[in-house]
């Protein structure tokens, strides 16, 4: 997993958790794991007894998708280019072409990737004015690709190819100005030394403006339904490419069959019971006496409590054997089985917890201040992951490295028995003021493969109206939730440009 952005908030009531399974050539399959472990305050009311598993699981939402693959926009260029080709000399071939439309999907994602990672490096690690000029290069060498495409001769009834090449047009230009204007903002916090940079991006950056505008795609501007639009599209075509990366995911319920048989075996118990007391009251009283019958309707009754008794037995046992889930991943074309998944959530006591794991509960946190002294509820969510390895080299020719599980979890049952989220507070001099009433919820990750095990650390900052922030006590950071969707509009906008701040 990526240690430093395995957490985020993607809305004010839901954060996702992302792991990397990689794969290993030399290797037929390999097993991994991952146990996520929620410390709730008690205050909140989340239990055993008012949240159940069906209630995690509609809380929960988990998606399969291979790692994007990773290149250089030189590399990304050639390959796009001689794509373009193929597909210019490929127009009448319908297998051909659908293998196209593929790859063409593929270096979307990555060069995606590759902007998304180069922005951040140069916030994270400084600015390179040499590396920027090779990246505006690149990107003018791909606009150029870009407008080849849109010049290929389509065929009128051949809407999902004329519609994949308007897409990636769009789609390329729309990423292209986010990045760009990002990577503005950030030259533009420091000092007056990247004039020239700043510049140069600038004019790139009304280069797809005019791009947009001369092919009819809508683009940033003061009208706010114009606005609603353009975000509307690009979340579409984001859905749109990162499909290809998506894989086929089939979900069953485990240990039903085994549930069935233990139920069957309860109702045996209690049918041998009736049995025994009948003919036993039978041989003594005979058939047509009172003791008899009270002692008919008394096996009855004793016979479904005796049933009920012994299925909550069995369902502890099972619950202790089994998993609730289990999932078999494929190919997009369910040919090849590329993962195959155990998952389940119960809640824990504190003396089954190993060491390390309350260790990495209680870091960043000044044991006083600790509502694990005060009582907490824990909830364990484990995943078992065997990837099998050879079936996904074979079938994407070793370019991939591996699946993406991005699990997603909404709090909003969380909320419910929180207090207003503002607390007046007072001065000796001065107007009252308020603040906010906070919960925490610590996060603790575990994550194993065969080579190592890894612990990491989040806590949830959240009130009445959700989430307002997650610290990461690992790398002294904070992550902060954006209001409404001023962080999406703000991606293609230089006027405030405050809150593209990096976190």
């Amino acid at each position: 997993m990526n240690k430093k952005e395995f957490i985020k908030i993607t809305s004010p009531n839901q954060f996702e958790i992302r792991a990397g399974y990689l794969t290993k050539t030399e290797k037929k399959k390999i097993d991994y794991s991952i146990n996520i472990y929620l410390f709730l305050p008690t205050n909140l009311s989340i239990n055993e007894s008012t949240y159940t598993n069906e209630d995690f699981y509609n809380d929960h939402i988990s998606y399969i998708r291979l790692i994007t693959p990773k290149n250089e926009l030189g590399v990304l260029k050639n390959k796009l280019k001689g794509l373009v080709m193929a597909l210019k000399a490929n127009m009448d071939n319908d297998s051909e072409k659908s293998i196209l439309k593929h790859e063409i999907k593929l270096v979307v994602c990555s060069y995606i990737s590759y902007l998304r990672s180069f922005i951040t490096n140069v916030i994270e690690k400084g600015v390179k004015p040499k590396r920027v000029r090779v990246l505006l290069k690149r990107i003018k060498e791909f606009d150029e690709i870009k407008k080849e495409l849109l010049c290929l001769h389509v065929k009128e009834d051949d809407v999902k190819l004329k519609h994949l090449i308007e897409s990636t047009s769009e789609y390329l230009s729309l990423t292209t100005q986010n990045y760009l204007f990002k990577l503005n903002i950030h030259l533009k916090s420091l000092d007056d030394e990247h004039n020239e940079l700043i510049n140069s991006i600038l004019s790139l950056i009304n280069e797809e403006l005019k791009f947009c505008k001369k092919n009819h795609f809508p683009i940033i501007s003061a009208d706010e339904y114009e606005n609603e639009h353009v975000i509307f599209r690009y979340s579409v075509f984001k859905k749109y490419f990162y499909s290809v990366l998506y894989l086929y995911q089939n979900r069953k319920e485990d240990g039903k069959g085994v549930k069935e048989f233990y139920y069957a075996i309860a109702a045996g118990i209690s049918m041998i019971f009736t049995t025994v007391v009948v003919f036993t009251t039978q041989k003594e009283y005979g058939n047509f006496t009172s003791t008899f019958f009270a002692a008919v309707v008394i096996s009855y009754m004793f016979k479904d409590r005796l049933k009920e008794a012994y299925r909550h037995y069995f369902d502890k046992k099972i619950e202790m054997r089994t998993y609730d889930f289990k999932e078999k991943i494929f190919d997009s074309e369910k040919h090849s089985i590329f993962a195959f998944i155990k998952e389940k959530m119960r809640f824990i006591d504190k003396k089954n917890l190993s060491k390390k794991i309350v260790e990495t509960r209680m870091k960043g946190v000044p044991s006083r201040l600790s509502t694990w002294f005060l009582g907490e509820d824990i909830i364990k969510y484990e995943k078992n992951v065997t990837l099998y390895n050879r079936n996904i080299q074979n079938y994407y020719n070793n370019t991939v490295s591996g699946i993406h599980n991005i699990m997603r979890f909404d709090v909003s049952n969380f909320l419910k028995k929180m207090d207003s989220p503002k607390v007046p507070l007072y001065r000796i001099n001065g107007n009252s003021l308020y603040g906010d009433k906070v919960y925490h919820i610590n996060i603790v990750i575990e994550f194993k493969s065969e080579d190592e095990t890894s612990y990491h650390k989040a806590r949830l900052i959240l009130n009445k109206n959700g989430i307002k922030r997650i610290e990461l006590p690992e790398f002294g950071t904070k992550i902060f939730r954006q209001n409404g969707f001023k962080k999406e509009k703000n991606w293609f906008s230089l006027k405030k440009s405050g809150l593209l701040k990096k976190i």
